[in-house]
């Protein structure tokens, strides 16, 4: 059910992307491997964990390019974001 609820929210929806301000607070990279490291050689990263506050709450996302390379910490930066046909907000990365 978990599943059906959040495709449906996503697809059916009909609010449009809507490029909201956010504060950046941190960009940082991740490593993983389906069988593991060999001799702790992680080479390029995996992807990127992006953590911003919006309405003054913390919230992280995954995404696999860094996107705000010179932006610092609380500065404020545009994240496309939509609203579902259930009301949950989602970022588009």
């Amino acid at each position: 059910m978990p599943l059906a609820a959040g495709l449906s929210n996503r697809l059916l929806s009909s609010h449009p992307t809507v490029p909201t301000p956010v504060i950046f607070e941190s960009e940082k990279p991740f490593y993983s491997s389906l069988f593991g490291f060999i001799k702790e050689d992680k080479g390029k990263p995996t992807g990127y964990y992006l953590f911003f506050y919006h309405q003054d709450r913390l919230y992280r996302v995954e995404n696999r390019t860094a996107q705000f390379g010179g932006v610092q910490r609380g500065e404020e930066v545009l994240l496309p974001m939509r609203r579902g046909l259930w009301g949950a907000v989602w970022v588009i990365v």
